[in-house]
């Protein structure tokens, strides 16, 4: 199965970014750079969400935190994240 492995200057670029959106809280990093990871591997596989392998998370709670984001207009700011 395809894994997603984030560089370290991914993740710190990525990190400084969710920390300047205040609608959101990435607090724990590690698990919000699985939930990233989780978002690349369903991007990338094309699969849908229920066959996001178990090591990312139960699929469930990565869709609604994906939703959660979406509805907050998250992903709408990623241009401002250059990786």
């Amino acid at each position: 199965m395809l894994a997603i492995t984030l560089s370290d200057t991914q993740k710190s670029k990525i990190m400084s970014f969710l920390r300047t959106c205040s609608e959101i809280y990435g607090g724990n990093e590690a698990k919000t750079l699985r939930f990233i990871a989780a978002l690349v591997w369903t991007v990338r596989s094309g699969a849908p969400w229920e066959l996001l392998p178990e090591s990312y998370g139960k699929w469930n709670s990565v869709y609604k935190r994906f939703a959660r984001w979406s509805d907050r207009g998250i992903f709408d700011q990623t241009g401002k994240c250059p990786l």
